[in-house]
Formats: structure tokens, C-alpha cells, sequence
């Protein structure tokens, strides 16, 4: 009875354990740091614009505050320019900016079905790194707004680590530039009132979107 009951105190350890370990909110979180330079808050048309995300295979994940190895996962980055000078905000806006990356890099712009451009693509994985670069150059004045993050969540939440809790599944966002600066202040002059209106200051603070003037 005595050996039953030490078996059933260590199984009960072992869960409480586990239990403890998984004890997280929602989703992982992981981030991804990405950068925009050079770090202006106004760009002459046909100046270039340069992207890049490079990170290890060992992601920050912001909930456990710990590093998690990610083997070869896909993040479905994806990147949007709008036009803010304007009474409603142009979510099209890439149309007026001209994108080259290297031939590697699997990283373009998309048109959708409602006609919106878009940059899509993926993450290259070598040696236990994920690179992505590309670069975009403006060709028509205005006040911008790039924005890149991943949908991770939903299209593929359920990739492996080690470590990972089995019923839970993972998201990430992308951190511009340390999440310093990135020109946040110039929304406020937006043509956009209805925008103004709907803005979270603490959430559009914390996003990866880098605002600028484009001159002659």
C-alpha cells in the first residue's frame, strides 16, 4: 500500500509539474526582430528603402520569457504600404513603389483577387538562421506607412518545438527597429479622421509599422 501510495505522489508531482510548465495565456508569442533603414522620417523618390529580418533559430517567446528552437519554420511574413495623406487611408499603396530583392530570397509582391498588392513570401533557413531582405524604392510623394508581421497564426500555428505544450499554438509578431522610434507620432497627420478616431496609442506604439514622408 505504502509503494502505491509514493507512486501516486510521484505521478501527481510529474502533473503538477507539467501543469505548472504550460500554465501560459492564449497562444506562444515569438518574436521576430526586423529593421528598416536607413532611419529617416523623410525619403527623396528613388531613394532605397532596405528591410531586413536575420535572426538564430533559438526565438524569444514573450510570455515565458524564455528561447525556444525553431527548426525550419514558416512565418508567412507579409508586408503592406498605405498612403495616410488621403481622406481614407490607400491600403494599395505598394503600387507606387518599386521592389528588388536577390534572386534567393522568396519575397515579392502579390496581387489579390480585390486588386490590393502586398509583399509575400517566406523566410530563407540556412545553418540554423532565417534571413529575409528585399528593398523598395517611392516613386510618388505622399505620407506612408510600411507594415510587416506574420500569419503564422492562422495558417500554420500547430509546428513543432521542443518544450511545447501540446494544446498550445503559436503566433508571432515582428519588432521594427528594437521598437524605437519608427516615426509613430506622424499618424496624427493623417487625412484619415476616421482613423484617428479607432487608434489604440499603446497597441500602434507596440507594432511593427515605420511611418515617412516621400518628397520630390
Amino acid at each position: 500500500m505504502r509503494k502505491v501510495l509514493v507512486f501516486l505522489l510521484f505521478c501527481y508531482l510529474i502533473i503538477a509539474c507539467t501543469t505548472e510548465s504550460c500554465d501560459i495565456s492564449g497562444r506562444y508569442n515569438f518574436k521576430l526582430p526586423v529593421s528598416l533603414s536607413p532611419e529617416l522620417d523623410t525619403f527623396r523618390i528613388g531613394d532605397t528603402i532596405s528591410i531586413v529580418s536575420v535572426f538564430d533559430h533559438n526565438v524569444y517567446e514573450i510570455k515565458t520569457g524564455n528561447r525556444y528552437q525553431l527548426n525550419n519554420w514558416q512565418f508567412y511574413p507579409e508586408a503592406v504600404v498605405v498612403k495616410l495623406d488621403t481622406i481614407q487611408v490607400d491600403y494599395n499603396a505598394a503600387r507606387h513603389f518599386d521592389f528588388y530583392a536577390d534572386s534567393l530570397v522568396n519575397f515579392a509582391p502579390f496581387t489579390y483577387g480585390n486588386g490590393s498588392i502586398r509583399y509575400v513570401g517566406q523566410y530563407t533557413y540556412a545553418d540554423h538562421n532565417y534571413s529575409l531582405s528585399f528593398h523598395i524604392i517611392p516613386q510618388k510623394v505622399g505620407l506612408y506607412g510600411f507594415d510587416i508581421f506574420s500569419l503564422l497564426y492562422p495558417h500554420n500555428q500547430n509546428q513543432d518545438f521542443e518544450g511545447r505544450c501540446r494544446n498550445k499554438s503559436s503566433e508571432a509578431f515582428m519588432e521594427m527597429n528594437k521598437g524605437i522610434g519608427n516615426n509613430s507620432d506622424l499618424i496624427y497627420y493623417t487625412q484619415d479622421t476616421a482613423l484617428l478616431n479607432e487608434l489604440d496609442e499603446d497597441l500602434w506604439k507596440e507594432s511593427a509599422t515605420y511611418l515617412f514622408y516621400v518628397v520630390d
